[in-house]
């Protein structure tokens, strides 16, 4: 997965910004001339030329001033975000916050302010001549105009937005990503480190207004159940065993130890700073948490479907659509989901039926054996692999980190950090050894995050200089199903047999495929326990009660969480075989690739329509229907 910086989910959906700052000065014409002077005629002063009309800046003009506004008011509203976004905000026009903070936790004056101001928003971005914008521009403008629209649409379910999507959650909460954030929060200068000590204390101000939301949640009847509480409680005491010996202190202590230009003395006062502010602060907020949650556990909770919310079945297709760049239905994810996963379950069977080695291979569980090696020399030899496939990549450093021990339980498999738009040649991949079992998947995950998949795709976009805002509207659907796409195309480069690269694929894209299914059912449809049963044992042939509950409690806690993968992978293969038919004998693999990179993040039917001019531009025959 790649980690975005930014933590208030209210706030990456609604887009709230300060539109005081989006005001453009000097837009109007030049002075109408007063006229001539009383008497004019053969003994009147000759009037003073009058001085030419000044045009008004080009649409062009003004929408990048908007757009590039936009992005200042935006990055600007944290420190995390505003550290991880850019590596020098003065160039960006974008001055310092004078106090750090965490920025604001998502609650009901918050939401009231983002109503409105994406209302006076949108009516400024419908203020634009579309067709006097760049083509550029137009892509912009077209995918905030639709994150817009589905803001509104989010936003007018007020129970749904405030406490059904909560920032505290097992795997997308702000408690889980802070941590990391924390530790790779970038020193790009002294400063830096002085402003990351006082960002410290305000930790225990952002937890207790998330522990606010938390009451509040419960006594609306829309807390987490039980199972969820449960895993963010061990996340939360797995974080807190180690107080002096936390990740944040080690981590920390190294930094400082590494950074060039401090003297001893200095050293030595910045670690303690930071050991007192980690004790007395963070770690309590962590304990505040807790606490609370172990107190709230069983109390008011909520529907497990989303549907089941006041107007539910419109709010939930509208986060489905947010969620995944795609504007697909929820029915019509449901069958393609369904067909895929027919279609790989065929595919699997035909190929361990047919050959004797893949299915003994399979039931030794040892099918897609490949040998040990570094992470390192896997992307080394990933990179090598792509070029035949893909466009050359970027020059760019990377380093591959393990989870700490604390974290590991609770922390995905892996994950890439987004680097600065303006810093982007030091790439960080975090691999979690507790959840990866063999050779081939370490290989195929480091796909994902690194070559060809994540860091590949992120700075290939960067290093074309795309418009800042642009950057903070990529589609977790594009990003996440770019990543799924080659991770499994990264099978057929691990030095297995075609065959054998297939079955494993197909065993890795079951699941996945599975996991969505199940995902879109329990979240999207509504499915209770005993329809889940019947799912599990369609599917997997599951009968036992107690793996079905489990298999229930993996999707609740984060609705929609692994469609993006699923459904993103599978828009872009239907992106490919669209581009294939049309272009027959022409069509190129490498080229496929080149345009959806270049084309960069984007809503699905958006790259499609763009797609289909690049395909009649070669002289394809697009479909009538296309």
């Amino acid at each position: 997965m790649k980690r975005k910086t930014g933590f208030c989910n209210l706030a990456c959906i609604i887009l709230v910004f300060s539109l005081c700052a989006l005001m453009f000065a000097g837009c109007g014409g030049a002075g109408v001339p007063e006229g001539l002077p009383e008497g004019q005629g053969d003994q009147a002063e000759p009037a003073a030329p009058a001085a030419p009309e000044e045009k008004p800046p080009a649409d062009e003009e003004l929408f990048d001033e908007f757009a590039d506004e936009l992005f200042a008011t935006w990055v600007a509203e944290d420190d995390i975000t505003l550290n991880f976004s850019l590596a020098n905000p003065a160039a960006y026009g974008i001055d310092m916050p004078p106090e750090p903070t965490y920025g604001k936790v998502g609650n009901k004056e918050y939401l009231d302010e983002g109503v409105e101001e994406n209302k006076e928003l949108t009516e400024r971005l419908k203020g634009f001549d579309y067709d006097n914008l760049r083509p550029d521009q137009q892509v912009t403008y077209d995918i905030l105009s639709r994150n817009l629209g589905l803001s509104k649409a989010l936003m007018e379910n007020e129970p749904g937005i405030l406490y059904y999507l909560s920032d505290i959650s097992p795997v997308r909460g702000f408690q889980m990503q802070l941590p990391t954030m924390l530790a790779e929060y970038h020193f790009y200068d002294v400063p830096d480190i002085d402003r990351y000590l006082l960002l410290l204390e305000d930790t225990g101000r952002i937890f207790d207004e998330l522990i606010e939301i938390e009451y509040e949640r419960a006594e609306l009847g829309l807390m987490l159940e039980a199972h969820d509480v449960d895993s963010i409680i061990k996340m939360c005491e797995d974080f807190l065993k180690e107080r002096e010996e936390n990740l944040l202190i080690a981590v920390f202590d190294d930094k400082i130890d590494n950074y060039d230009g401090l003297t001893d003395g200095q050293r030595t006062e910045y670690k303690e700073k930071n050991r007192e502010s980690i004790l007395g602060n963070v770690l309590p907020a962590y304990e505040a948490l807790r606490d609370a949650l172990e107190e709230l556990r069983g109390e008011g909770v909520r529907p497990s479907t989303m549907r089941a919310l006041h107007d539910g079945p419109a709010f939930t297709q509208a986060y489905l659509q947010f969620r995944t760049g795609s504007d697909k239905t929820i029915e019509e994810v449901g069958n393609m989901l369904l067909d895929a996963l027919g279609e790989s379950n065929d595919r699997l069977m035909v190929l361990l039926s047919a050959y004797d080695d893949l299915y003994e291979k399979y039931r030794e569980n040892t099918l897609g054996e490949i040998p040990e090696d570094t992470p390192e020399n896997y992307l080394r030899t990933l990179e090598e692999a792509i070029m035949k496939d893909f466009p050359p990549g970027p020059d760019l450093g990377y380093t591959v980190r393990e989870v700490h021990e604390s974290m590991q339980e609770s922390e995905s498999v892996a994950f890439y950090l987004t680097p600065p738009i303006d810093s982007y040649h030091d790439n960080v991949i975090y691999k979690n050894p507790s959840k990866i079992d063999d050779n081939l998947s370490l290989f195929v995950t480091l796909a994902h995050e690194g070559y060809p998949g994540h860091m590949y795709q992120m700075v290939y976009n960067l290093q074309s200089s795309p418009p800042p805002l642009r950057t903070e509207l990529w589609p977790a659907g594009y990003i996440e199903g770019w990543a799924t796409y080659v991770e499994m195309e990264s099978y057929y480069y691990a030095g297995l047999s075609e065959l054998e690269a297939e079955a494993a694929q197909q065993m890795n894209l079951f699941y996945l495929l599975f996991q969505a299914w199940i995902d879109l059912g329990v979240n999207g449809i509504g499915w209770d326990m005993e329809t889940l049963g019947l799912a599990c044992e369609l599917a997997l042939g599951v009968t036992d009660s107690d793996v079905v509950e489990d298999i229930y409690g993996s999707v609740t806690g984060d609705p929609f969480l692994s469609l993006p993968y699923a459904l993103g992978y599978l828009e872009i293969l239907s992106l490919r075989d669209e581009a294939k038919e049309a272009l027959g004998d022409g069509f190129e693999l490498m080229e496929f690739h080149r345009f959806v990179l270049d084309f960069g993040p984007a809503p699905f039917e958006l790259i499609r329509t763009h797609m289909n001019d690049w395909i009649e531009e070669q002289g394809g025959v697009l479909d009538a229907a296309a």
